[in-house]
């Protein structure tokens, strides 16, 4: 029996038994699918330049790229048991998610396997669900797979619960990051194992009032290797009133990944983003995001500024567009952005 027939066998002998379970409520299924469109003034290849120019590229250029092919899988065991799976195939690893929850009680729950990592705001905010379609300078320098620590996931145990506006999230993770297939075997990129004997933990914790405020607080204690400590805290602060849109988010810590050479020093960063809600369809946005990777100790620094329109479509489907005037030491070179995010779950 050649592959293509096995696929339809499974299929045929499968999708009964999963409409079935998809009826009866123990299964759900959800997809996301995002195209970018972008156009920009020039390439910086590298994080920083420190006024070498010969990272820079001038030539502008377009791009059009699939950001997410998303479907998630949650399927009901018992009442106390639930197990979620997200793949991407727009992306490697292709798997996101896949952990089980055993729920005791409101204010105790375990969650094993792989997982988002309960640190800062934008890692608990869903790729349909931002503001600009991007996620801030802080996240992608900091929770970038194989880069640095906290990753966005890792594998591990995590204890969670809730007490009135009260909620806390804390777990014990590898600190290798994803379950990436590599054949690396050894050093800082070897994605999925635990390549130490330590362990890392993370946790945050935060007052949430729903669909209106909440304010968190973040901390990541972890090492690379057996000597390289990287630990970081995060702050932040979210209002949404229904017409007025607030966000804001504060990240520092020490030991970070650049340009894939460990740098044993400080960082911080943070991003602030006003928006307002003129209708339903219609949002407005503004952004300012500053990430230091050396915090102070060079000029290094970089920042760009949002400004954006967003046209929202019964909740299900989304149209973002924006400019991004982009800026860095210790030379400003022109690479400001014109982006665009269409996006649709089902």
């Amino acid at each position: 029996m050649n592959k293509t027939v096995a696929i339809l066998v499974v299929f045929l002998l499968a999708g009964p038994a999963l409409c079935w379970a998809q009826s009866s409520g123990r299964i759900d299924f959800e997809g996301l699918l995002q195209v970018y469109l972008g156009w920009q003034e020039g390439e910086i290849s590298r994080t920083t330049c420190d006024g070498d120019t010969s990272c820079y590229d001038d030539r502008d250029y377009s791009s059009y790229r699939m950001t997410a092919a998303r479907l998630r899988v949650k399927a009901r065991a018992t009442e106390r048991i639930t197990g979620q799976m997200t793949i991407d195939a727009s992306r490697d690893p292709i798997i996101l998610d896949a952990f089980l929850d055993i729920f005791l009680k409101d204010w105790a729950s375990f969650r094993a396997g792989q997982f988002s990592l309960p640190y800062g705001f934008e890692n608990y905010v869903s790729r349909f669900n931002l503001m600009t379609g991007a996620r801030s300078l802080i996240a992608r320098h900091l929770w970038d797979n194989g880069n640095t620590a906290p990753y966005v996931r890792d594998i591990g145990l995590m204890l969670k619960g809730k007490y009135s506006l009260l909620n806390y999230e804390v777990a014990q993770v590898n600190g290798a990051g994803f379950n990436y297939t590599s054949d690396e075997s050894e050093g800082l990129f070897s994605w999925g194992r635990d390549n130490n004997n330590c362990k890392d933990y993370v946790g945050r914790i935060w007052i949430g009032i729903p669909l209106f405020a909440g304010l968190g607080l973040s901390r990541y204690e972890g090492k690379w290797e057996d000597s390289q400590k990287r630990n970081s805290w995060a702050f932040d602060l979210y209002i949404d009133t229904g017409k007025v849109i607030f966000q804001t988010e504060y990240e520092r810590g020490h030991g970070l990944m650049l340009d894939g050479e460990w740098s044993d020093t400080d960082h911080c960063g943070y991003h602030v983003l006003i928006g307002y809600r003129f209708i339903p369809l219609l949002e407005g946005l503004y952004k300012y995001d500053k990430f230091d990777p050396t915090r102070g100790e060079i000029q290094d620094s970089m920042w760009d500024q949002y400004f954006g329109i967003n046209l929202n479509f019964r909740r299900s489907s989304r149209l973002q567009v924006s400019y991004v005037w982009r800026n860095e030491e210790p030379v400003d070179l022109s690479n400001n952005r014109f982006q665009a995010f269409i996006s649709a779950k089902f």
